[in-house]
């Protein structure tokens, strides 16, 4: 375990990133953040569980969802720890951009190239009526960007990828969401390596504030 104090800023944002390296034996993890507010008395926790096997393969790592990201200037690009993020809990005001990030990892190589296809889906968890929903790329890696879908409570953007074959390949985007209705979205990333013929998914749910 290990114990931090942080000093917030003049602007009091609690949203801050922060990182944890360690080696573990292969089996059942369990983590737990805790923070204490000692002037106001306050407290809060959050837990998870991991397993971390011996054998590796194709997979994709968690979906970290920010209000930005971007690769820091002089860096490859080549891991999550090369860009510049703002996290988010998950929450964000209608019309603010959502950033995404993932990793893939052990993707297949055929004639020296790695090649997949990625396909982001926003769907509003609860429809009220027609609900339409519209968005488009304004940053990311490879030729996404300026990339549109629409529907009704539900799109989606996908896009092939072609790269050098590596242990770690990394993607971000940037979605600009326009007047999507406030709700709870749930956002999917599935990740279909075209060599190996195989599929990884990661779903997270954000909130559109008014």
């Amino acid at each position: 375990s290990t114990r931090q104090t942080i000093e917030l800023g003049a602007t009091g944002d609690a949203v801050a990133l922060r990182g944890w390296r360690g080696r573990l034996p292969a089996h059942a993890q369990l983590w737990r953040v805790e923070a204490l507010q000692p002037d106001g008395r306050r407290a809060a926790r959050t837990m998870g569980a991991v397993r971390r096997d011996t054998t590796t393969g194709f997979g994709t790592s968690d979906l970290l969802v920010a209000a930005r990201v971007l690769p820091r200037e002089g860096s490859t690009g080549a891991r999550w720890n090369d860009f510049n993020m703002a996290p988010s809990v998950g929450r964000f005001r209608r019309g603010a951009p959502i950033a995404l990030l993932w990793e893939t990892y052990d993707l297949g190589a055929r004639e020296g190239a790695s090649r997949y296809r990625v396909a982001v889906t926003l769907e509003k968890l609860r429809r009220e009526g027609p609900i339409g929903v519209a968005a488009r790329v304004v940053s990311g890696g490879g030729d996404i960007v300026g990339r549109t879908a629409s529907g009704r409570g539900k799109l989606s953007i996908a896009y092939d990828r072609t790269v050098a074959p590596l242990p770690v390949t990394v993607d971000y985007l940037t979605l600009e969401l326009g007047e999507a209705p406030p709700g709870r979205y749930r956002l999917t990333v599935e990740v279909t390596d075209q060599v190996r013929r195989a599929t990884a998914r990661r779903q997270r749910t954000i909130e559109i504030e008014p």
